[in-house]
Parts: C-alpha cells; sequence; structure tokens
C-alpha cells in the first residue's frame, strides 16, 4: 500500500507510539546529512541496530565524507570488522 493511502489516523497512532516507543538514542537519528543517512542505512541492512550504534560515530569521525573512504580503505575495512561485515564493505569500496 502506498504511503499516501495510509488513512490520517493511522499516521497519527504510528507517530504517537513513536514518540513513546522509538529508538531516539541511536546517533544516526540526530544527522539529516546524507552520508550519515547512507552510511547507517549501508551498516543496518546486514547488522543490528545496537553493534552499529558502537561503530558509526567513530565511521563517521575518521570517515566524514565518501571521497575519505576512497582514501582510507583500511580504516574502513578495520571499522566495520568488528560488525561482521568484511566481504559486503570490501564491495563498498
Amino acid at each position: 500500500m502506498p504511503i499516501s493511502m495510509i488513512p490520517e489516523y493511522r499516521w497519527r497512532r504510528l507517530r504517537s507510539w513513536h514518540r513513546v516507543n522509538g529508538r531516539h538514542d541511536l546517533p544516526w537519528r540526530t544527522s539529516r546529512a546524507p552520508w550519515h543517512v547512507f552510511i547507517a542505512e549501508f551498516l543496518l541492512a546486514r547488522t543490528r541496530a545496537p553493534a552499529v550504534a558502537r561503530v558509526f560515530p567513530e565511521i563517521i569521525s575518521r570517515l566524514p565524507g565518501p571521497q575519505d573512504v576512497i582514501s582510507g580503505v583500511s580504516d574502513w575495512k578495520d571499522l566495520t570488522s568488528s560488525l561482521g561485515l568484511k566481504t559486503r564493505a570490501g564491495r563498498f569500496v
């Protein structure tokens, strides 16, 4: 069902639920920077959120943009190895 077809009352209930139960403490929730969102989505595709939350700030501080991943391939692989993403992370670069 397309999002536009979801009734307004359901959206209100969902937003209300999220205000109370949502995971607002995750580090990628504080930024709307496209790079941060992309990295979070990439890592969360195969890894649990608490594990990503441990390494996400370090990744963003050491590799603040796409060009930094290219120049810091070994940093990228080191940072993502603890998540069990060796093959997937290798394909990223």
